[in-house]
């Protein structure tokens, strides 16, 4: 008898570390854990080395999501290569009254005033990435376009992307060849002789001043 009823203690225990395991996590957890976040989609065509998984979304600074999934998109027809990156977006990160609580439609209006991510450097010596939100009056806004089943957010290159483009497109070869001219230029003309000429009449002349100069001093002193 004592046996059965130590099994039934124990099986009541048991039972009742599950309930308490549960609601602890229900509790601590608020629901994130069952609750599935507001997730979209950014295409970035340059390298993406440095960024991963769970790496932070920011707006200015402040962190409003996490990057869930990196992945890659080859179009060989148009020999195009894009990268989807899928992040998670959390509402509980952003106030301002009732009617920020639909995040999809605040999206979708920020993406209208032109709001744009962008891979920004997190760590200098790691080179970690984070994704930047936030809005470029110089870019052309978009809209919130659905891409593979997510609301698309629209991206621009970093600021790495658009100086290597921006030497690219300089005619490097052609100023080199312009630089090493002047160069040329000015050596020749340091070594010519007109110039060396020009700068004996100009030591002549100021030994003429000079000698001018103490001629009336002398003339000075004797009637003084």
């Amino acid at each position: 008898m004592s046996k059965k009823t130590n099994t039934a203690l124990l099986g009541a225990f048991v039972l009742g570390g599950i309930i308490l395991a549960v609601a602890v996590v229900t509790v601590l957890g608020a629901g994130r854990y069952f609750t599935r976040l507001p997730t979209y989609v950014m295409h970035f065509s340059g390298s993406v080395k440095g960024l991963t998984v769970g790496a932070p979304v920011v707006f200015r600074g402040v962190a409003v999501g996490k990057v869930t999934d990196i992945s890659l998109s080859i179009d060989a027809a148009a020999t195009s290569v894009r990268i989807p990156v899928l992040v998670e977006i959390d509402p509980r990160r952003i106030s301002g009254g009732a009617r920020l609580r639909n995040t999809h439609a605040l999206m979708r209006t920020l993406v209208e005033r032109g709001l744009k991510a962008q891979l920004q450097l997190q760590n200098l010596l790691t080179g970690q990435l984070v994704i930047e939100l936030d809005f470029h009056p110089g870019k052309a806004p978009e809209n919130l376009k659905v891409s593979a089943g997510y609301p698309e957010i629209p991206t621009i290159p970093s600021s790495m992307e658009q100086l290597t483009k921006t030497i690219e497109k300089l005619p490097v070869e052609e100023l080199l060849r312009k630089l090493i001219s002047a160069v040329e230029g000015v050596e020749k003309a340091v070594t010519s002789p007109d110039v060396a000429r020009s700068f004996q009449a100009l030591n002549q002349a100021i030994d003429d001043v000079r000698q001018m100069v103490t001629n009336i001093d002398r003339t000075v002193t004797l009637f003084s």
